[in-house]
């Protein structure tokens, strides 16, 4: 098995692992049990899987939409960071209430609709999120490297993400059950033979090579 191979095995598991693991942090939310720590360690470990899910959709975007796909590279990496980062924030705040004895999700309630101007600033970068959820479908519907649902359903998600923040514990699962659906077929296409990296490997030496 060469590197090729092996990048892609665990590009096919970042595929499913990742929108799995932030379906279950939001289920932590209040669905299933309300812990803000658990939360936070499952959104936070989704986040990291992000970094390599967005990546290589913005390279299969970039065959045939190079500009397009530069721009979901950048705007997936700090949107995957930003994953991280708020996850770990929830991480932070839920083991304080733990030893400190405070209801951790008041803190975060009263964060989230009581922001100070330093938060509002801080807190635009977390924008980038569901823009480069909705950048990404829209290049792979244009690029059309997937299946056309899977790029519908990562725009859906992202909007979903958008809209379902402070809604409840229900919305927070309707975001991350959309990339699921959307993600996780095309991760098990790469786990079971690699079409869509091969065939976009194909096609992007071929638009190297010259011409007879």
């Amino acid at each position: 098995m060469d590197f090729t191979q092996r990048l892609s095995r665990w590009i096919g598991i970042a595929f499913l692992a990742g929108p799995f693991l932030l379906l279950v942090s939001a289920l932590f939310a209040g669905l299933v049990a309300d812990n803000v720590t658990w939360q936070g360690i499952f959104g936070q470990y989704g986040g990291y899987f992000f970094v390599p899910i967005n990546l290589t959709l913005a390279w299969l975007i970039a065959h045939s939409r190079p500009k397009l796909g530069t721009i979901c590279a950048i705007v997936g990496v700090v949107g995957a960071a930003t994953i991280v980062s708020a996850f770990g924030q929830y991480f932070v705040i839920g083991m304080l209430g733990n030893r400190l004895s405070f209801d951790a999700r008041n803190m975060l309630g009263d964060i989230a609709f009581n922001p100070t101007p330093e938060q509002l600033i801080g807190g635009l970068v977390g924008l980038l999120v569901p823009i480069s959820l909705i950048l990404s479908g829209v290049g792979l519907w244009l690029s059309r490297e997937t299946p056309r649902y899977t790029a519908i359903l990562l725009v859906t998600g992202g909007v979903a993400f958008f809209v379902g923040q402070g809604l409840g514990a229900v919305a927070e699962v309707v975001s991350p059950a959309l990339l699921l659906l959307g993600l996780a077929p095309v991760g098990w296409q790469i786990l079971t033979g690699g079409r869509v990296l091969q065939s976009a490997s194909t096609m992007a030496r071929s638009q190297r090579s010259p011409l007879p």
